[in-house]
């Protein structure tokens, strides 16, 4: 055969079929949840239109590959909804169905390996799962180090806080001018209740807070 022909050839093996489709639709998901990395995205291009390719060569049920599709989109959405595993459940069914439905036997004897749909459908959930979760918590840290994460915090009154007015607080290792619409006296302590740009909204610490946090202290 020449080899176009025994390219051909291989693609027409359901398993190969199979496996180009997935690493293909995991390329393109790593290059959507990274973009710019470029790497990904066009080998899960090429994944995909080898697998296309092979559809051409084995009859493809239309409803086990709708099923497929609703897995991949039920698990994506597993990572920005919160369903309680609802959502990741449903379509690691769907995925799983899909992938025995996706040849139709009526046309042809061949058909998937099960072990390979099995192995594919945890490695599919898990790797898609883990790119959301290390996606999901960069998001997290970086609202919790940034300036959201000083809602909350207490600091010192370094320079006296007239009612309406505004002064400066120690908080953070750092001075922010601070108002509030309290007075506040030079080395009393302030608790931060939102940031506005460089500028920090304070209001006075309770002598119940102040004890309890030395005491945990």
């Amino acid at each position: 055969m020449r080899l176009g022909e025994s390219i051909l050839n291989r693609l027409a093996d359901p398993n190969v079929m199979y496996l180009l489709m997935i690493a293909g639709m995991l390329g393109l998901y790593f290059e959507f949840a990274h973009p710019g990395v470029y790497l990904p995205g066009v080998a899960g291009a090429i994944c995909l239109l080898l697998a296309l390719t092979s559809f051409q060569v084995i009859p493809i049920n239309l409803a086990g590959l709708l099923l497929i599709l609703l897995g991949v989109f039920l698990l994506v959405s597993e990572i920005f909804v919160t369903s309680y595993g609802v959502l990741g459940i449903g379509g690691i069914v769907a995925f799983v169905l899909g992938s025995l439905f996706l040849i139709d036997t009526s046309e042809t004897n061949l058909e998937i390996n099960r072990g390979i749909i099995a192995g594919s459908a945890v490695g599919f959930s898990a790797i898609i799962l883990g790119i959301g979760y290390v996606a999901m918590r960069g998001r997290w840290s970086r609202a919790q180090t940034g300036s959201e994460g000083m809602v909350g915090e207490i600091g010192e009154v370094r320079e006296a806080i007239p009612a309406g007015g505004s002064g400066r607080v120690f908080v953070h290792g750092e001075i922010w001018r601070a108002v509030s619409d309290s007075p506040l006296e030079a080395g009393t302590r302030a608790r931060v209740t939102a940031v506005n740009g460089l500028e920090i909204v304070v209001s006075p610490v309770s002598a119940a807070d102040q004890s309890s946090r030395s005491s945990t202290g």
